[in-house]
């Protein structure tokens, strides 16, 4: 959710190659997706374009900031979190061509928010037993973002980037890695048991291998159902932490640590471009 200049090149680094991949015309993946739970119904699932960011911070603040876990849990703010910690990240992941959204004619029903990553020598790495206690590092995000020090958003975003910054322990040694980022994914709940973010996943991740440009994906969970549903196509889970071990300024702020949706554990999850991209989605048991 959140990316310091030094770790993420993605726009100055892609952007000729950007520019050359992107078709003028919109780019429908799949026309036609049937939904299990509406016999007769499909939807669409295409390439985000800018034109888009309407669309999304709309479904953003109407219906992932008001159903993620942790963000149900920090009582955060929809406009303030997609303002102070959203936009800058949703404007980067849509231009790129493996962000998908999926529509039910003109309606936005989701999203998974893609980008590509450059990590090498210089990147910040986290321990992968993390850190202690994440009140320093909570301090630097909220003064980056222009937070106020109760801000709740600035728990939110340390607890998913400590994460993050320890994924690359799990990637093989190498001077320089250009590796796919699963930001965020989302489904309205009138749609979900549909497979819908799994198609929309792969879908991305199709494109991905087309282009050749990244062997590794990875993604940090926080809600149960993609705690599940990430090995299910690839997505190892390579390392987790149970939200009752974090601390921050000594003192354990998830309680017992299970949120609302049962869920007790923030993972990363790795896995191959490749291998994703032939996950067959269609016919497997849609959850």
């Amino acid at each position: 959710m959140l990316r310091y200049a030094n770790r993420i090149q993605s726009l100055s680094y892609f952007t000729n190659y950007m520019n050359v991949r992107f078709k003028s015309d919109r780019r429908v993946l799949v026309p036609d997706y049937s939904l299990r739970t509406k016999p007769g119904k499909t939807i669409s699932i295409e390439v985000a374009e800018y034109s888009d960011l309407g669309l999304i911070e709309s479904y953003c603040k109407e219906h992932f900031v008001t159903n993620e876990p942790l963000s149900v849990f920090h009582e955060v703010d929809p406009m303030r979190f997609f303002t102070h910690c959203l936009t800058s990240v949703v404007e980067s992941c849509v231009r790129f061509p493996y962000t998908t959204l999926a529509f039910d004619s003109g309606k936005m029903i989701g999203y998974n928010f893609v980008w590509l990553e450059v990590w090498d020598k210089n990147t910040e790495v986290f321990p992968i037993g993390g850190l202690n206690d994440l009140e320093r590092l909570r301090q630097k995000y909220t003064k980056l973002l222009k937070l106020n020090n109760d801000d709740p958003e600035s728990y939110l975003l340390t607890t998913v980037n400590h994460a993050a910054y320890i994924t690359p322990n799990f990637l093989p040694e190498g001077d320089k890695h250009i590796i796919a980022h699963g930001e965020m994914g989302s489904v309205n709940r009138e749609y979900r048991h549909n497979g819908v973010l799994l198609a929309m996943i792969i879908e991305g991740a199709k494109q991905l291998a087309q282009d050749k440009i990244a062997d590794y994906y990875y993604a940090t969970a926080t809600a149960a159902a993609t705690v599940h549903l990430n090995p299910t196509y690839g997505l190892k889970e390579v390392w987790s932490m149970k939200y009752k071990d974090i601390k921050y300024d000594g003192k354990n702020i998830y309680g017992d640590g299970v949120l609302h949706d049962g869920n007790d554990k923030i993972t990363i999850n790795l896995g191959k471009v490749k291998e994703m991209a032939n996950y067959d989605y269609v016919n497997v048991k849609r959850k």
